[in-house]
């Protein structure tokens, strides 16, 4: 339920975020893409490295990878369409 008192029920987690948001949150692939790797069993385009640039296409959404330390993402951007997601990761843990 929302501040505003209305309820939302969807399926999956990313037809909820589309109800109440507006759009499509890409849960599906994210745990994925927040490791710099593609989810698997889905088509995939992936050019780049982490030391010149990464970028991955998948599930329509358009992942850069913008800073890498120790191997691991800190900065990405996400778009897809006109939306566009920016992740900074303040910290890993194992």
């Amino acid at each position: 339920m929302t501040g505003d008192n209305k309820e939302y029920r969807a399926a999956d987690a990313e037809s909820l975020t589309e109800q109440a948001l507006g759009w499509r949150l890409p849960l599906g692939g994210l745990s994925d893409w927040v490791q710099a790797r593609a989810s698997p069993g889905r088509p995939v385009e992936m050019r780049g490295d982490a030391d010149k640039g990464l970028e991955l296409r998948q599930d329509g959404w358009h992942v850069a990878y913008e800073e890498f330390r120790g191997g691991r993402p800190l900065r990405m951007r996400l778009t897809r369409e006109d939306l566009e997601i920016r992740l900074i990761v303040d910290q890993w843990t194992n």
